[in-house]
């Protein structure tokens, strides 16, 4: 059944315990199923919105009620790239550097270094 791997998936990927037989959870997604909508797609919408969301103050909403509701085709058209990126460049070079071992010389030095 599709409401399973919808529902397995989502607490994969959320560490939560939603039930697969909540009425209301299988309202949204058979509504969702009745639109056209495929597992992929139900899938996507987690990654993305986990992806985007979990550790965040938006965590709370990785949820049925919110992920498969009336916003959902808006959030099957985000793209996990599509999320604002708040490293700097010399925040990327200095991950970069730490994790290869090496200083490319690129950054100035900041103090205590």
């Amino acid at each position: 059944m599709a409401e399973n791997v919808i529902v397995t998936y989502l607490n994969e990927k959320t560490g939560k315990a939603y039930r697969v037989n909540n009425k209301a959870t299988l309202k949204l997604i058979h509504a969702r199923l009745k639109e056209g909508f495929t597992v992929e797609q139900f899938k996507h919408v987690i990654d993305v919105k986990t992806h985007k969301w979990k550790n965040t103050e938006y965590q709370q909403y990785l949820r049925p009620e919110t992920l498969f509701g009336n916003k959902f085709e808006t959030y099957l058209n985000e793209n996990i790239n599509d999320q604002q990126d708040n490293t700097t460049s010399a925040q990327r070079i200095r991950n970069a550097e730490s994790i290869i071992g090496k200083d490319w010389g690129v950054l100035p030095k900041s103090k205590g270094e």
